[in-house]
């Protein structure tokens, strides 16, 4: 019961603050008034179609996040560093070569 009163009393000063804080859009959807828009309806993602989908061109992998998948496996070609990196755009980060010890 302290919750329900604690709403009660409180209610609109959270009401403000949540209005204050968010664009009524977010905050309609955050509150599950109104559909996300980028809520996907089961089935509309067409990333689930598979490699068949993934591979058929690269804007459709680098959308399913297949890129190299697709490299090695349909398109038999090696992944750039940077995809290889994860698309980060960061270099590809070998192991240090060993030191040998020096000869006596």
């Amino acid at each position: 019961m302290q919750c329900g009163r604690f709403v009660s009393e409180y209610q609109p000063v959270l009401m403000m603050t949540l209005r204050d804080m968010m664009d009524p859009p977010t905050l309609c959807t955050k509150l599950r008034a109104c559909r996300d828009p980028r809520d996907t309806l089961l089935g509309t993602d067409q990333c689930v179609l598979g490699p068949s989908f993934w591979c058929q061109s690269r804007e459709a992998a680098q959308m399913c996040n297949t890129v190299e998948h697709c490299q090695r496996r349909v398109w038999k070609e090696a992944p750039s560093p940077a995809e290889s990196a994860g698309d980060r755009g960061c270099p590809s980060q070998d192991p240090p070569p060993l030191e040998r010890p020096a000869s006596p």
